[in-house]
């Protein structure tokens, strides 16, 4: 949705997403650090791990029903993915 919000209006609207993104990774961090911690789960960064992570992805997301209270999850495999790409990018597209 377009609008011509009054800079003011903008700039709450911006604070009000950068606070629920902040929020959110505080929620990822947490949900990691007991992966690692409780969990002992690691490999999170191998590309190895991309298709496996890829199909976690989609399990948790099949449904909007289904995933709901795993959007943390959701997110934290979405993160996975994404620093892998970025890590293939910057070693001119090897990971």
């Amino acid at each position: 949705m377009v609008n011509q919000l009054p800079p003011e209006q903008l700039e709450a609207e911006l604070a009000s997403l950068f606070e629920s993104v902040e929020a959110f990774a505080v929620a990822m961090k947490a949900k990691l650090a007991n992966m690692v911690r409780e969990e002992n789960r690691t490999g999170w960064n191998d590309p190895a791990n991309a298709e496996d992570y890829y199909k976690k992805l989609l399990a948790h997301a099949a449904g909007v029903p289904l995933a709901a209270g795993q959007e943390i999850d959701i997110a934290n495999f979405a993160m996975f993915l994404w620093r892998q790409r970025m890590l293939a990018k910057l070693n001119g597209g090897q990971s």
